[in-house]
């Protein structure tokens, strides 16, 4: 007992542990998947067939091969009787027994049963098998599908009766690529009484670009007797040349209750070849009242090369078509050509008319309808006007109208531009269409790019942009106005100067609007390279009035040492993209080209010793220096002002020039202790001058001014006249020329400099003067 409970429990749990661990594997899908196979499916139609023996010896089949899973790859194809009274029945594929089916797609052909005289096949119910076998070279190699129908072959009864199809004439119909033939297909009766009603239905055919329909599609037969529909067939110009087998099948009604319909078929062969009609253009547009020429062409397809008559027919009244070559003969697989002409008269209707274009070659005929339509066109250029200055560009749209849908391509022209303009369509040729008619790379606008030269006269261009249809023009009036460029123009006064080193000199820069110029003109000015020469204007930016004009001065300052010499001093305007120039000569002379007149006419040349070494003083010491240059530039003035007056007297009076020689050796002695203390500090030219200038100055009031004032103030003393204590204003008078030289030393300003050596020589001359005065009287007797 206690064996058979453990026995009980331990397979509980092994039963329990095997349905959780089939549950698990189910749930995380352990079992591996079974990727899909490629294969094919072979498919017949009708599944059976009954033949009255004494009616049809034929019976065509339909043969479907369908792609199942990606399957790609050759097909071969056999049928065999798998069960039947005997196998006297023959089986074949006449449109061939391998088919190329393509991935994911369908191949067909056709099987035929002959069925023989009754002599030769038994009655009955024969079973047929349609085999495919997959090609080593196809996507599943080995690959097979069968297909299992019937064909029932009876006797003849004449009450129950049959029926047989067959067409006229013949079986075959030839056609071109884009073609369209037809053939009767007859339905005959056999029956003793009454009447068989036929549907007739075509079998899906290959290629798909064959298509067929009957008229009509039911047929009702009366014992014994034909009655007939006409089976229509198309092809398109894609449909390939070659033969095609077209399977037409064949439905009664139920003769008689408990018997079954019968189905007969009957096979007719499409031969696809010759050639088809093309025109180029498909559509075309033309105006009323003119001629048009368009090109038909005959292709020839595969080996086609006959002679093919062309026609034109419903042409509209008001309205003739001819070719030219009335028959062409293509070579094989190229194209033949005709031009059909077209004359309208003036007063036919707008609107479009269909023609039909047939090319005829013994059976063959293709047609093709050509669509005319009868219109008129024009053009529209905006703006109307436009300005442009020399030297710039502009452009002008240009934009097709249509009339009545007319459709066309317009070339474009302009007529009458003048010299010294480059014009240029973008695109040259558009598209005439209804709204939306124009494909993206044919627009229906142009732009009229225009380049006007520099030199291009001025003036105003009456001109027309001029469109052509097929001869037809239309005519649009422009007009170009051409101006000359807003521009300014600038004069400077004067054009030439000459100016002493240390010194400055100014000049009016004059801008004058032309052609209505307005805006600001900046301005800069150039000097040559370390010229020791600076420029600046004033104002630097000037705004011009249209019609008008503005100023600027430019103020020229050379340095103490700036050389002599000629050089151009350029000034610059620019407004945007404008830029002008003028220039000025400017001379620089050094202040030491000036005469010592006074001393040349007291010692009779001016080579004399005495002479040059004032002269020598002057230009290499005092003139070397800013400061020595400036105060040159002040004495300069004082003493050329009435030099020339005292030399003459000097010269013509051999007293006076005694006189003179006399008084100006002291100067010379004090010039020479200032030349020595000034090489002293030659190292420190500004420096060198001011102490120079001290020493000069100290010595001339010690040695020309103090006897004088000290005779002058003891006549004074003598008579009780007071004189005013002179010490403090004199010394804030030294002291404050002494800061104005450093200030213009610093700031390098002329002015400053010139009214600062100036008052500390006049201020050292009078400290000196006082100084030996107030000494000199400790030691007289009062």
């Amino acid at each position: 007992m206690r064996q058979r409970k453990i026995l009980s429990t331990f397979m509980i749990s092994t039963l329990v542990l095997l349905t959780t661990l089939g549950v698990v594997l189910h749930n995380n899908t352990i079992v591996p998947e079974v990727a899909a196979i490629s294969s094919f499916n072979v498919v017949v139609s009708p599944v059976s067939q009954t033949v009255d023996y004494a009616v049809n010896q034929f019976a065509w089949y339909n043969v479907l091969v369908q792609s199942v899973d990606g399957f790609i790859g050759d097909v071969t194809l056999n049928a065999s009787i798998t069960a039947g009274p005997d196998d006297e029945v023959s089986l074949s594929f006449p449109g061939g027994s391998t088919v190329t089916v393509p991935l994911d797609g369908q191949a067909f052909t056709y099987l035929r049963a002959t069925i023989g005289s009754p002599a030769d096949v038994p009655m009955g119910v024969y079973n047929i098998r349609v085999r495919g076998f997959a090609s080593t070279q196809s996507s599943n190699p080995g690959w097979v599908n069968d297909a299992n129908i019937e064909l029932r072959v009876i006797q003849h009864d004449p009450d129950i009766g049959d029926f047989r199809l067959s067409s006229t004439p013949g079986t075959v119909v030839d056609l071109v690529p884009g073609g369209m033939g037809n053939i009767q297909i007859n339905v005959q009766a056999f029956k003793t009484a009454g009447s068989i009603t036929v549907s007739l239905l075509t079998a899906a055919s290959s290629p798909s670009e064959i298509t067929a329909e009957f008229d009509p599609f039911v047929v009702t037969v009366d014992a014994y007797t034909i009655e007939d529909s006409l089976l229509l067939i198309k092809t398109t110009e894609l449909t390939p040349a070659g033969n095609y087998t077209l399977v037409i099948t064949g439905t009664s009604d139920a003769l008689s209750y408990g018997l079954p319909q019968r189905v007969h078929t009957w096979a007719i062969t499409v031969r696809v070849s010759g050639f088809y009609v093309t025109p180029n253009p498909a559509v075309k547009s033309i105006i009323a009242g003119n001629t048009t020429n368009i090109q038909i062409g005959v292709q020839s397809i595969g080996t086609f090369s006959s002679s093919v008559t062309l026609t034109a027919s419903n042409v509209p009244i008001g309205m003739t078509a001819v070719f030219n070559a009335a028959s062409v003969i293509p070579a094989q697989g190229s194209l033949a050509t005709s031009i059909l002409t077209f004359d309208s008269d003036p007063t036919l209707a707008h609107g479009t008319y269909y023609l039909n274009l047939r090319g005829t070659s013994g059976w063959l005929i293709s047609d093709h309808v050509l669509a005319i339509t009868v219109g008129n066109f024009n053009l529209t250029v905006t703006p109307l006007v436009k300005t442009v200055e020399q030297g710039g560009n502009t452009t002008f749209v240009v934009e097709a109208i249509t009339m009545s849908d007319f459709t066309a391509v317009m070339t474009l022209d302009l007529i009458g531009a003048p010299a010294g303009i480059e014009w240029e369509f973008d695109p040259s040729i558009i598209c005439i269409a209804p709204t939306g008619g124009c494909p993206p790379n044919s627009p229906g606008m142009s732009n009229l790019n225009i380049n006007v030269s520099s030199n291009a006269p001025v003036g105003t261009y009456p001109m027309w942009v001029e469109g052509t249809v097929d001869g037809e023009k239309r005519h649009y009036d422009i007009t170009l106005i051409i101006i000359a460029p807003q521009d300014f123009l600038m004069q400077i006064t004067p054009t030439t100067a000459d100016v002493r080193n240390g010194s400055s000199t100014s000049f009016t820069i004059t801008i004058y609007s032309l052609n209505d110029f307005t805006g600001d003109v900046d301005l800069s000015v150039s000097v040559p390279v370390a010229s020791g020469i600076t420029g600046s204007l004033s104002p630097s930016t000037v705004p011009i009035p249209a019609g008008g004009s503005a100023t600027s001065m430019l103020m020229i300052t050379t340095a103490p040492t700036a050389p002599a010499g000629q050089g151009s001093i350029s000034v610059t305007g620019t407004s945007d993209s404008l830029s002008k120039e003028v220039t000025v000569t400017l001379t620089v002379s050094p202040t030491a080209g000036l005469p010592c007149i006074i001393a040349t006419a007291a010692y009779g040349s001016e080579i004399a010793p005495e002479v040059y070494f004032l002269r020598f003083f002057r230009d290499n010491s005092i003139q070397t220096s800013f400061a020595g240059s400036q105060f040159m530039n002040v004495f300069n003035a004082w003493y050329y002002s009435f030099s020339p007056t005292v030399a003459e007297h000097v010269k013509n009076n051999m007293v006076f020039r005694n006189v003179v020689q006399a008084a100006v050796y002291p100067l010379l002695a004090s010039l020479y202790v200032a030349q020595w203390s000034y090489s002293g500090l030659s190292f420190a030219p500004e420096l060198a001058v001011v102490v120079a200038g001290l020493v000069a100055s100290s010595l001339i009031g010690v040695i020309y001014f103090a006897p004088i004032t000290l005779l002058v103030v003891r006549v004074a003393r003598r008579k009780q006249i007071r004189i005013g204590d002179i010490n403090k204003p004199l010394m804030i008078a030294w002291i404050s020329s002494i800061a104005l030289i450093v200030i213009a030393e610093i700031a390098m300003q002329p002015a400053l400099m010139m009214a600062g050596t100036a008052a500390f020589v006049l201020s050292t001359i009078i400290v000196a003067t006082k100084m030996t005065v107030t000494q000199a009287q400790r030691y007289l007797p009062k």
